[in-house]
Order: C-alpha cells, then structure tokens, then sequence
C-alpha cells in the first residue's frame, strides 16, 4: 500500500491490488477538514487513473448537513466527471455517525455502493469490482 497524503485526522493511501484509493478517518475532521479531504480524494483518484473508492468511517464522526449536500452535489458532480465509479464504506459504529453517512449517500445517485464492517471484506469487494 502507497501513502500519498496524511494528516493528523485522515490518511489516503493507493492499494494496488484493488486499484482503489483508500481513505481513513483517523479522528473527526472539522468542516472545513472534510472538504480538504474529499478534494485530495479526488486528486489521489486522478494521480493513480482510479474511480474506485474505499472509506473507513470509524472514526468520521457526524457529516455537517452542508457537507453532505456539497458532497452529493458540487464533489460528486466533479468526482464522477473524472472516473469516479465505486465506493466501499466501512460503517461507523456509531449510530449517529452511520445516519449522517447513510443520508450523505442516499443523496448521491450514478455510484455503485457497497456497505461493510471491516476493511478486508471492502477491498475484497472492490477487487471484484
């Protein structure tokens, strides 16, 4: 795995075998932090020529309603211009965290979801893919 951004509340590493980006909230990220992730995200999609997608949540903490409306419509418009065609997301354990990530997604529409507990089975999945 190849580490192409990290920061003290996220890291973005390129797992090759699934040809995924794979994104880790490592403590919640302010508003202004998601956002910075989500666009080097992007970059990291463009860098490695994937559209592919993997999201531990873990440790996200709850999407601000103007992130999840700026996600499902300025990022995704953006996102699915260059590739972006996959997702697998690591569920939180927490159940206001997984609420605001399962209405950030039923916003977004044009993406194959795929919903899991750890991250083995995601990059299985998306190898599938």
């Amino acid at each position: 795995m190849e580490t192409y951004f990290i920061t003290d509340y996220a890291q973005i590493n390129y797992h090759a075998e699934s040809n995924a980006i794979i994104f880790i909230w490592l403590v919640p990220g302010s508003y202004n932090e998601f956002r910075e992730s989500m666009e080097k995200i992007m970059e990291a999609e463009q860098h490695f020529k994937t559209g592919k997608l993997i999201v531990d949540t873990n440790h996200q903490g709850v999407i601000h309603p103007d992130n999840q409306k700026w996600l499902a419509t300025d990022w995704w418009e953006r996102a699915s211009k260059i590739g972006h065609s996959h997702v697998a997301i690591i569920m939180p354990k927490d159940i206001f965290a997984a609420l605001s990530v399962e209405e950030t997604m039923a916003q977004v529409n044009g993406v194959i979801v795929g919903y899991f507990d750890n991250m083995e089975d995601a990059i299985e999945w998306m190898k599938r893919t």
